[in-house]
């Protein structure tokens, strides 16, 4: 199936502006955009309010991964540029936010509930998402494996 977004030519600023604009709407507050090694937005973080209390989350744009993607699936040259590779990672991120908030404004979940893979936990004095600390068996105590 060819990549969703693959020929946006949405810049990657608008983007962004739309996905911090969804969050702040459904209640983030300190939201902040993320860079990498290279000072390109690779990811948003944000504070949510929860049962538990306030707590903060990192959602990711991956372009690197979106472009090997792209170049896996034959897309035209201009297509595959680092810079194309950004716009599209943060379009999808859109889309798929937006179907979560869907899913929260229909009262079927509420929002920490869909971000819950990406809050933000400090284990072992390193900072992680929960994902990342149960693939490496850094999180969940108590849990068993079945």
């Amino acid at each position: 199936m060819p990549l969703a977004n693959a020929s946006t030519e949405v810049p990657t600023r608008k983007t962004i502006s739309e996905v911090v604009s969804m969050l702040v709407e459904y209640g983030a507050a300190a939201v902040t955009v993320q860079r990498d090694a290279q000072n390109l937005p690779s990811g948003i973080g944000f504070v949510l309010p929860t049962a538990a209390g306030a707590r903060e989350f990192v959602l990711p744009a991956r372009a690197e991964a979106v472009r090997k993607t792209l170049i896996r699936q034959g897309v035209r040259i201009g297509l595959t540029s680092l810079e194309h590779s950004q716009a599209v990672a943060w379009r999808i991120v859109k889309d798929w936010l937006r179907a979560q908030l869907a899913l929260v404004e229909s009262g079927q979940v509420e929002f920490a509930e869909v971000m819950l893979p990406f809050l933000i936990l400090e284990t072992h004095g390193q900072r992680q998402t929960l994902y990342q600390a149960f693939t490496t068996g850094r999180a969940l105590p108590g849990a068993t494996a079945s």
